[in-house]
């Protein structure tokens, strides 16, 4: 018998093929030779066949048990319902034989059951079967990576639902580089890689998902900036506001109508003590977004008062610092270390201001008291006749004169009879008072 030819007798014949688990592969067709008992089909509609039986006209079924023929470059087989007898010798060759032999452990195999663990949702599964069909074959067919692609994402969502992060993370990297065109894959990872700090990486990825997916260029594009947005906030907090600040401008390159970034930057250049431009970006910020005015009206309002200007002394201290110097200038040429002390009604000047300077020459115009921890000290007091601070003065002022308690002697303390002379502003985050005159 021929088995590409046609004899008188043969009918055709409908093939119902099954999987390795007994579920249908697939329906084909072939060519019945009843005399012989036989069935002609292609070689390709037995790919992956660990079983099939063949219908006939009547609705009949019978199983095939072997194959007499299979011949990949004809693309042709030949069956038979039942083994010869008697039974040659080696076994007849079976389809469960013959897909173990070329079918098992080859990208065909793999495809297939990629294809089939994803139809029942079983997305890892599917994954599996993609991953070792990469290892057998690097080359992803066109075709095929729009099913891995969607994959990928189901099984990297379930994943990090999971809270197997770190899983989800690496199958999204070997994803991007197996399938580089897919923008859905690059904005996944770009997510993991946000979700994980890694906020350049994620912003690589976004910036590369754009051409790839021109109909939601605009959304990825905000996207980015929010990205830029928490990077500047993560650095705000580690202390690193030049960073931060050039993390938001980046970002306001992109987007330079959002009143949010702008707060921040304000936020930034406050904590630099670049007053100027922390006015201005806060400014912008309640062009932009009026509904930020509560929070944003306290910062303008700490800014205006502690920028210098016009009959303003500026004095800055380390952030967060305990004790606030200042140096004084008294009668015109001797320059004297200060604490600056709100809750001290007087100032003190140390006793050698008083010699230097020739008021101890006199007797003193009054007395006063200071509290020590030894209890209260009497002290000679003089008016002084000018004390200037950065220029702002004060003049014919009562001044006590001791040696202030837990000091070398050096530094005097300046009270509110000098302090209420301007207008107060201070701020011990950014480290700056002014003092103004009214």
């Amino acid at each position: 018998m021929r088995a590409t030819g046609q004899l008188p007798d043969s009918t055709p014949v409908r093939l119902v093929v099954f999987d390795h688990e007994g579920d249908i592969l697939r329906h084909t067709r072939g060519t019945w030779f009843p005399q012989a008992q036989r069935i002609v089909t292609t070689y390709t509609s037995l790919r992956g066949a660990y079983r099939a039986v063949v219908r006939f006209a009547d609705h009949s079924t019978r199983p095939l048990q072997v194959v007499e023929r299979a011949d990949t470059e004809e693309n042709v087989a030949v069956l038979a319902l039942e083994a010869p007898r008697p039974a040659p010798t080696p076994a007849p060759l079976t389809l469960e034989a013959l897909a173990r032999t070329t079918y098992e452990e080859t990208p065909a195999q793999h495809r297939y059951l990629a294809d089939k663990r994803a139809r029942a949702q079983r997305w890892e599964d599917a994954l599996a079967h993609w991953q070792r069909l990469h290892t057998l074959d690097p080359v992803l067919q066109p075709e095929e990576a729009v099913a891995f692609t969607e994959t990928v994402l189901h099984a990297s969502r379930l994943a990090q639902a999971d809270g197997r992060t770190a899983e989800a993370h690496g199958w999204l990297l070997e994803a991007v580089a197996w399938v580089p065109e897919s923008g859905d894959l690059r904005l996944r990872l770009a997510e993991s890689l946000g979700a994980r700090g890694a906020y350049s990486d994620a912003i690589a990825q976004y910036t590369a998902a754009v051409p790839l997916l021109p109909a939601q260029a605009a959304v990825i594009t905000h996207t980015i900036v929010r990205v830029y947005q928490t990077w500047g906030q993560e650095q705000v907090r580690q202390g690193r506001l030049g960073d931060a600040t050039r993390l938001f401008r980046t970002a306001l390159e992109m987007d330079n109508t959002n009143g949010e970034l702008y707060f921040a930057l304000g936020q930034a250049e406050w904590r630099q003590r670049a007053l100027e431009t922390a006015i201005e970006a806060f400014e912008a910020a309640l062009t932009y977004a009026p509904s930020l005015q509560p929070e944003v009206e306290p910062y303008l309002t700490k800014v205006h008062a502690l920028r210098g200007g016009p009959q303003t002394a500026v004095i800055d201290f380390p952030p967060g610092a305990r004790r606030i110097e200042v140096s004084v200038v008294i009668d015109g040429h001797l320059e004297v270390p200060c604490i600056v002390d709100t809750g001290a009604t007087v100032t003190l000047l140390p006793l050698w201001v008083a010699d230097d300077l020739g008021y101890r020459r006199n007797p003193p115009a009054a007395w006063g008291f200071i509290q020590t921890a030894g209890g209260p000290r009497r002290l000679p007091a003089y008016a002084v006749r000018r004390l200037d601070i950065q220029g702002l003065s004060v003049e014919n002022l009562p001044v006590v004169f001791g040696d202030l308690p837990g000091t070398d002697g050096s530094t005097g303390l300046l009270g509110m009879d000098v302090l209420r002379s301007f207008a107060l502003a201070v701020d011990h985050d950014i480290g700056r008072m002014t003092l103004r005159l009214p």
